[in-house]
């Protein structure tokens, strides 16, 4: 997990205290490392593109208005070195195999900034 930012940390740390003061549950100390968590994934850690990795990792990526964010976006040196993202495709109904999906790039555009992509969800 990113570190949360000082916003985040204040922010959760006045939540918990708010909901401490109004709650007589007894387990409920333990829901402050959990509002920190949720507040740090919240908040996008944008980085310069110098440091986006080149090797076909997923990251998000944001480009000028109006393009906005590419969400699972890579780089491909195949296609002459450009971002691309895929976009799902179907076939009678039926989702094919991502590396039958549409590959879409924006080759006149560079992003401004890219982000890791966030932890898949956990199961209860």
């Amino acid at each position: 997990m990113t570190e949360p930012t000082p916003e985040a940390l204040a922010l959760s740390e006045a939540i918990y205290e708010e909901m401490r003061r109004n709650s007589t549950h007894s387990g409920f100390i333990n829901y402050r490392a959990a509002i920190i968590a949720a507040y740090a994934a919240a908040l996008p850690q944008w980085r310069g593109m110098e440091s986006a990795p080149k090797d076909g990792t997923k990251v998000d990526l944001l480009y000028p208005f109006p393009r906005g964010r590419m969400i699972d976006a890579y780089w491909d040196a195949e296609l002459g070195g450009h971002w691309v993202r895929k976009e799902p495709r179907w076939e009678a109904g039926n989702l094919l195999p991502e590396k039958g999906w549409y590959t879409v790039a924006y080759p006149n555009t560079e992003p401004l900034a890219w982000m890791p992509l966030p932890p898949p969800p956990v199961s209860p």
